[in-house]
């Protein structure tokens, strides 16, 4: 079924990654394709397996998540960092896609709205995906980076009140207002 998708004519428009521009949680697909590469893969799905416990409870601290991450990334420098996801996005990221969600944005690209892919996962792992979508811009959970490696979490987080802070933030640098 073919159904024609109608876009707002907005200046702004965000994506989510998890669900949304993906079918799966990225953290998953992630420590799964590792996983067949290494003994960190199960590690980080174990580690995943009682985070997840914690977020459903409510009970999350991003702090903790943060933790995951530094572990996820490692000491190695930047670019080898981005090049191992650009891998784990060329073999298993890509195959994942929500293509209604990349009608979504491909129809606001076509309008020249600004896209953003706002997501709480890490930035290195939502850079291929809203490169290869044409998104103008990506904000995730981040570090601190000093000479090419990543030191301490930026704040605020981009998960819950941290994604509207982010939002307000990139709309206010485009000039324009979240409501339009």
């Amino acid at each position: 079924m073919n159904t024609k998708i109608q876009i707002p004519d907005v200046k702004i428009a965000f994506f989510d990654l998890d669900k949304t521009i993906t079918t799966e949680n990225t953290d998953y697909l992630y420590s799964s394709w590792l996983m067949k590469k290494s003994l960190k893969g199960r590690i980080e799905l174990l580690w995943l397996y009682f985070l997840g416990k914690k977020y459903n409870k409510g009970t999350l601290k991003m702090t903790d998540y943060m933790k995951f991450q530094k572990f996820r990334l490692g000491s190695r420098p930047v670019v080898h960092i981005k090049e191992k996801i650009s891998r784990f996005f060329n073999e298993a990221g890509i195959t994942h896609i929500n293509n209604i969600a990349v009608q979504y944005i491909k129809k606001h690209n076509d309008m020249n709205h600004i896209t953003v892919l706002l997501t709480a996962q890490n930035e290195f792992i939502a850079e291929p995906y809203a490169k290869h979508y044409n998104m103008d811009l990506h904000v995730g959970n981040a570090f601190i980076i000093q000479d090419e490696k990543i030191t301490t979490p930026r704040t605020p987080y981009c998960f819950q009140d941290g994604k509207i802070h982010w939002a307000e933030k990139i709309a206010d640098e485009k000039n324009t207002a979240l409501n339009n």
